[in-house]
């Protein structure tokens, strides 16, 4: 967003954008089981959308009159996507994120969204005594 102005291929970016609003609306109205433990499913669908957007945004980051500044938005750029490879390691790898939905979220359906025990620290914290 910050770089929206030197875009080379706003229609691109716009497309891109509509694609992916179109998929969440779609999926927000859809009711069903996704599996069993955390990542896209169906939002699948979306990330050549959101690879294709990162392109045309560093694509315009390069091109914008203050390079010097870019420094702190790359490292918060490169941190957020190693925390995103750690959570999701951890959901492909450790199978304490399936007991999880078995022994914790099944029962408490509406406590699966807190964030005392989430799914992806499920064996390294232990679970909240309710």
């Amino acid at each position: 967003m910050r770089y929206r102005k030197h875009l080379a291929h706003r229609p691109l970016a716009v497309l891109a954008f509509a694609q992916i609003v179109g998929l969440a609306i779609i999926i927000s109205n859809f009711y069903g089981a996704a599996g069993y433990t955390y990542g896209p499913r169906y939002f699948t669908d979306a990330i050549p959308w959101f690879v294709l957007l990162a392109i045309l945004g560093l694509d315009a980051m390069r091109h914008a009159q203050d390079a010097s500044s870019h420094r702190m938005e790359i490292a918060a750029a490169i941190f957020l996507l190693a925390v995103s490879a750690a959570i999701n390691a951890r959901g492909a790898w450790s199978f304490a994120g399936m007991d999880w939905v078995h022994a914790y979220g099944d029962k408490h359906q509406q406590t699966i969204f807190d964030w005392r025990y989430p799914q992806f620290m499920a064996g390294l914290i232990e679970p909240p005594k309710d």
